[in-house]
């Protein structure tokens, strides 16, 4: 079973405010396109609807339906969901239409392989419903001229990032969706953000991926990454970036490989990210600074800071001023100089913003030569943690290094934890044992993974010996099979931008 949050923000007293929306302890029945037979479905002129809880409808019947025309596949009679759990393309102009009284999960990829269209449809009767992809799961399709319609919003499709970069500066406030995995090493090194306009409406990646993207900026005082800004009321959503490589020369950048900066009232979303970001400024390996939401995304991503005065940074954001939610980092994170490094974030401001962090965690090693380090955050001022926990190895010279914060001030802390034995840390704030603010528990190696934290909620959180290698991971947003735990490179051209801890 899977657990999903809802992409909902409430505006309360000003600040942004989760409604946090889990699903019932029990599994919600579904159809189930597959390669079983199909039952408790009816099917008339176009028109597939569950009759009972649990349906199945075989993936063979639906791709000779599309061969005959539209099909409309609605879930009802108890059946809230849809669950793609086969493979199917068709090469006719019809359209398929998924239409869920709650959710749709993609556990495998769908292709539009000839100029046909897809419509998908969540919350229809029902809510806290949302649409999503599991790990090598897509939807791709073969002609940009398609229609592809998502909750009642038409989406340009395209094939690759220099033309999305040419559509939203013509239309920032539009909605855009990747057609297919995109391969960006052929593009060269970019000088700059990829999509330099600040995007206003919504990016769809549809589970797609896009490859050895490189950017080297030596602009200052830019926001730099794939997107170089979200703003208020922006979305960007299931884009993977693999192997990536972002070089950050000039002082007080925010860059990040996916997201320069996300501003207010803006939301990424179900994105991740593998490779190196090296920089000066705020620098992250998903996003450099966060003002708006981050919700169930990851990082894997090796994060060096370079030079004396660096600033922050993080394996999955540089500063956070924030939320943070069901997300993590398993990258390496190094500072020099005068910087704050974590594992997870380098900054968490709850004075200028909200800074919030709610169950996630770090697991990469964190090293600096000077300042504050720690296993989930650098420096926390007045933010909020809670169902948290940092595993990596902490390491520096100085002051200001620990298991879960390096330095913190009037942060509030709830349901936090550090591994004492994997960071080598005693403390879980300021690591030098004095003004320890940090209302955390240590727990050893054999206690984080015998059992769930106390506190963990086990309706977001999971425990398995063969998945992130016996420790707690979320539901939501689990490990990739077989993820090896530290930033995966594909090739040996990059190596030289990270150096190994000294």
């Amino acid at each position: 079973m899977k657990i999903r949050l809802s992409d909902r923000v409430a505006c309360v007293g000003g600040g942004l405010t989760f409604v946090l929306l889990l699903a019932t302890t029990t599994a919600h029945a579904a159809i189930n396109i597959s390669t079983q037979a199909t039952q408790n479905m009816s099917c008339l002129v176009g028109v597939c609807t569950a009759t009972a809880q649990k349906a199945y409808l075989n993936v063979n019947d639906v791709t000779n339906f599309l061969a005959a025309g539209d099909l409309k596949i609605v879930s009802g009679a108890g059946a809230e969901d849809i669950h793609i759990e086969a493979p199917f393309s068709w090469t006719s102009t019809s359209r398929l239409t998924l239409d869920a009284q709650r959710s749709i999960e993609f556990k495998k990829p769908v292709s539009v392989a000839g100029t046909g269209a897809l419509t998908l449809v969540t919350n229809d009767g029902g809510s806290d419903g949302d649409y999503w992809f599991d790990e090598g799961a897509s939807v791709s399709f073969w002609d940009t001229s398609s229609s592809l319609i998502i909750n009642g919003q038409s989406f340009t499709l395209v094939k690759d990032i220099k033309t999305l970069a040419a559509d939203i500066a013509a239309n920032p406030s539009g909605n855009y969706a990747l057609a297919d995995y995109y391969d960006a090493g052929d593009d060269g090194t970019y000088v700059n953000s990829v999509v330099t306009t600040p995007l206003g409406g919504r990016f769809e990646g549809l589970g797609n991926t896009i490859s050895d993207l490189s950017i080297t900026s030596n602009v200052a005082y830019e926001f730099v990454g794939m997107f170089s800004e979200v703003k208020n009321g922006a979305v960007v959503k299931n884009v993977g970036l693999s192997n990536g490589t972002l070089t950050a020369n000039a002082n007080r950048i925010e860059a990040g490989l996916l997201i320069g900066q996300i501003d207010s009232g803006a939301l990424l979303s179900a994105s991740h990210a593998t490779g190196i970001v090296a920089g000066k400024g705020f620098v992250g390996g998903l996003v450099g600074g966060n003002l708006g939401t981050i919700l169930r995304c990851s990082a894997d991503v090796n994060v060096t800071l370079e030079g004396h005065h660096a600033y922050d940074g993080g394996g999955l954001v540089g500063a956070n001023e924030a939320t943070v939610i069901q997300s993590y980092a398993t990258g390496l994170v190094r500072g020099h100089g005068e910087s704050s490094v974590g594992g997870l974030v380098g900054n968490n401001d709850g004075f200028v913003g909200n800074g919030t962090i709610v169950q996630s965690y770090s697991t990469g090693d964190v090293s600096r030569s000077n300042y504050y380090t720690g296993g989930l955050a650098g420096e926390d001022i007045g933010a909020h943690f809670s169902e948290v926990y940092a595993l990596g190895l902490v390491s520096g010279r100085g002051y200001g290094h620990a298991g879960l914060v390096g330095s913190d001030l009037e942060g509030v802390f709830e349901k936090a934890y550090w591994d004492t034995t994997t960071t080598g840390q005693s403390t879980a704030c300021n690591g030098t044992g004095v003004g320890d603010e940090c209302d955390a528990t240590g727990l050893t190696d054999t206690q984080l993974k015998s059992a769930l934290p106390d506190g963990f909620d086990p309706k977001v959180w999971g425990q398995d010996a063969n998945i992130n290698n016996g420790y707690p991971y979320l539901l939501a947003n689990p490990p990739p099979k077989n993820a090896p735990g530290k930033a995966r490179l594909k090739s040996s051209r990059h190596s030289a931008h990270y150096a190994p801890h000294a």
